[in-house]
């Protein structure tokens, strides 16, 4: 816009110049012809004396007269055109001021426009400016729900064992109760025996029967029987928790499940989900029975097996040698009792 404004005034100023290079000329052209008619004039003879005066040709003087009309004639013609061309650049100069005067009318608007658009533009760097800061404080926010979030998956996690732990205390202490209304029942049926009279028959050495396996039932947690060889001994976990503790270690006991000639061995991530996975058949499996298999295990079971029947899928445990030997160490010179695992594979006899 500044270099358009230089050209436009520049334009206008080299007509001015050339309007008053004109005028000039014209003004000279007349001196030059005033300068010949005096020339002319003071070339007349001079009387030799001022009271006698010379009598001149007359054909001279007309002569001459016709010299000066005819310059006088080109110097009106000369004078006319000038005349024109000055009228000529009157008109040009005044076109040439109207287009100058748009032009610095649209100078100005394309100018004011300008302004405009540096203003808009300028509102739009700050909009962005905001708009960047939001994102910042966006991401922030969005590290610190993510931090918050791992904190509180932490926290959840540390609840969930003092919940399992609180579970296992619970299921125990029901145990226990179980065994001492157990026991006062024996005792109630002796003293009933006792005031009976009658006599008891000689004890008989028992031998382990492969039973059903049984365990207290909790609101919290059910413990996982299993059905030995042996009768007259039943095999449990404590709780549900001691259970998939063991199974998610996968060293001291794994958890199978039979449909066919096929087997499955269940697989628990750390996070607690459950899956089953191709394996061969083990040769020894300590059998469960089916309504103490939790619904978790069954659903993962559906998944791989088409099979809905309890006759159709077997489910099952394989232990580790030092707690088989457990159970043998336990049930020696002993009629019977509930062999209960823990979460950490030892084993007791209740």
């Amino acid at each position: 816009m500044i270099t358009m404004r230089h050209r436009t005034q520049g334009s206008a100023s080299n007509e001015a110049e050339a309007l008053q290079t004109d005028i000039m000329r014209f003004f000279a052209i007349i001196c030059l012809c005033l300068m010949i008619v005096f020339a002319l004039v003071q070339s007349l003879p001079v009387s030799q004396t001022e009271n006698k005066p010379q009598m001149l040709d007359k054909e001279l003087l007309e002569q001459q007269i016709n010299n000066l009309e005819q310059k006088a004639r080109e110097l009106n013609q000369f004078l006319g055109a000038l005349e024109a061309q000055v009228a000529d650049k009157k008109k040009a100069l005044e076109a040439n001021t109207k287009q100058l005067k748009e032009s610095l009318e649209r100078i100005e608007a394309l100018d004011k426009a300008s302004n405009e658009k540096a203003q808009a533009l300028k509102e739009k760097k700050q909009m962005f400016s905001a708009v960047s800061a939001l994102i910042h404080e966006a991401k922030a926010q969005e590290e610190k729900f993510r931090t918050l979030a791992s904190k509180a998956r932490e926290e959840l996690v540390q609840k969930q064992a003092d919940l399992d732990r609180t579970s296992q205390m619970v299921a125990r202490g029901r145990d226990r109760l179980d065994a001492m209304e157990k026991a006062l029942a024996e005792t109630q049926q002796a003293v009933a025996d006792m005031e009976k009279q009658r006599p008891e028959p000689a004890p008989t050495k028992a031998q382990a029967k492969p039973a059903e396996t049984t365990a207290p039932d909790t609101p919290e947690s059910k413990p996982f029987p299993v059905q030995p060889e042996k009768e007259g001994f039943s095999l449990g976990f404590k709780s549900n928790q001691d259970l998939m503790h063991l199974l998610k270690q996968g060293k001291k006991v794994k958890f199978y499940m039979l449909s066919g000639d096929r087997a499955w061995m269940l697989s628990v991530s750390s996070l607690g989900s459950v899956s089953f996975v191709s394996a061969s058949t083990p040769e020894k499996i300590y059998k469960m029975v089916r309504s103490t298999v939790p619904d978790q295990i069954i659903q993962a079971g559906r998944t791989v097996v088409a099979a809905f029947k309890k006759s159709e899928v077997t489910y099952g445990v394989t232990l580790s040698p030092d707690i088989t030997a457990q159970f043998d160490r336990l049930m020696q010179d002993r009629k019977g009792g509930d062999l209960v695992i823990s979460s950490l594979g030892k084993v007791s006899l209740e």
